[in-house]
């Protein structure tokens, strides 16, 4: 199985510029022989036209993660801090126009299992999705208390998501003990609880930061948990950024969840609304989930007005249910049919699936050239045949690849891609 958690998401490669005529072209001109040097125009016009940069897609074999879907992205959210709502899941599915597949709860170890709240889901139809956080800072590594909630929600036999221990280094400095304790976990879980897919997940800013990542075979799902504050009427962080560099450490291992996405529209810095940005934002964000990042299967929306912490000062109003603009941008993101609304709970082992690489390749004269290393890390071979250079790299000729693996290459849909498919 492939690993990307060391390669660059994306290759810094430039155009190659059309160039004027050649100097055997002048030549020809300047003596006169005209339609001689119209053709040799016409073929270097040919030959030096500048490359378009495209996103490789290529199909694979991958193995399906407990409950994931062969396609598509379960849409989830939370509202259990939205008094306006009345923290009421149905309500926000007729508000938004969409069933969400999952609802999202806050659970510290050592509390009471909220049965009740997870019978409403299930009256619902919907997945429980449940973040488990240490009941407190000087005590996070109690090993009982795992035990008893582990027998907790092995009461239901039922599907649950456990986000365990959300961005660990808001828990400990120490890595070694912070793995240790989520195999322990994951252990607990399985004995007791072999209805529970577990999720490890951080925020955005630590999406590189691989030191506390516990490993393939004590994970089901990785997660990456995004907030996206309005400051100086803008968003300071690119999403995508991080976004991109989780994806290509996980896709080909792991399906990937946004576990939390949060946009706001309102900030008390400023105290202005920016219902449009916010907007703009919530489309682009889902529009890009569901068209360029096939392995991540769920996305699960923070509804909420954040109050003014004591001693913070700064707030920040993320709800999309209490303006029509903002909701309006939601509903019509969520109503592409690829966010589904219902688990899958019967599944195979694995699928074809389409991979995307995160190397740059180009089309130049209606062929697709992809660079060398694509060849090495993504297809595990050498390009050896219709070599290009490009800005000083080579590409090869990705039609001959296909011909050869007997694989199909299309262009995608959307334009900027190329897809590389084995025939049905």
């Amino acid at each position: 199985m492939k690993k990307y958690t060391h390669i660059l998401a994306v290759l810094s490669i430039g155009f190659l510029f059309l160039t004027t005529c050649s100097s055997a072209t002048q030549n020809l001109v300047r003596t006169g022989n005209v339609e001689s040097a119209q053709n040799q125009y016409a073929e270097a016009t040919l030959t030096e036209i500048a490359p378009a940069p495209v996103t490789l897609y290529y199909e694979t074999t991958v193995d399906l993660g407990m409950y994931e879907p062969e396609q598509g992205c379960y849409l989830g959210a939370y509202v259990l801090s939205n008094k306006q709502i009345d923290f009421d899941m149905k309500l926000f599915d007729d508000m938004s126009g969409k069933q969400h597949a999952i609802s999202v709860y806050n659970l510290k170890v050592g509390n009471a299992y909220p049965s009740s709240w997870v019978i409403n889901c299930v009256a619902l139809t919907k997945t429980p999705y449940i973040i488990l956080k240490p009941q407190n800072t000087y005590n996070s590594f109690d090993k009982a208390s795992i035990t008893q909630m582990a027998q907790s929600f092995g009461k239901y036999n039922i599907p649950v998501f456990v986000e365990f221990y959300p961005n660990p280094e808001d828990i400990t400095i120490n890595f070694d003990d912070y793995i240790s304790f989520f195999r322990f976990a994951r252990g607990e879980f399985r004995k007791y609880a072999p209805n529970a897919a577990f999720v490890w997940a951080v925020n955005a800013d630590c999406a590189s930061d691989m030191r506390y990542y516990p490993g393939d075979d004590a994970t089901d799902w990785v997660g990456l948990r995004i907030w996206q504050n309005m400051d100086d009427g803008g968003y300071p962080r690119d999403a995508f950024a991080a976004i991109e560099y989780f994806y290509y450490t996980f896709q080909t291992r792991k399906p990937i969840a946004i576990s939390a996405l949060a946009i706001s529209h309102y900030s008390s810095t400023d105290h202005m609304y920016h219902n449009q940005d916010a907007a703009y934002e919530t489309e682009k964000i889902y529009r890009s989930i569901a068209n360029d990042f096939p392995r991540i299967k769920m996305l699960n929306y923070l509804d909420y007005n954040e109050p003014v912490a004591v001693g913070a000062g700064v707030s920040f109003n993320y709800s999309v249910t209490e303006n029509d603009t903002v909701l309006g941008a939601y509903k019509k993101a969520i109503s592409d049919t690829r966010f589904l609304s219902s688990l899958t709970t019967t599944q195979n082992d694995s699928a074809q699936l389409h991979v995307r690489s995160p190397f740059t390749a180009y089309i130049a004269n209606k062929t697709v050239f992809a660079h060398e290393l694509s060849f090495e890390y993504d297809l595990s071979t050498k390009g050896s045949t219709g070599a290009k250079e490009i800005q000083g790299m080579k590409y090869y000729d990705m039609g001959i690849y296909a011909k050869n693996a007997k694989m199909t290459l299309t262009t995608g849909t959307e334009a900027g891609k190329v897809y590389l498919t084995y025939p049905k």
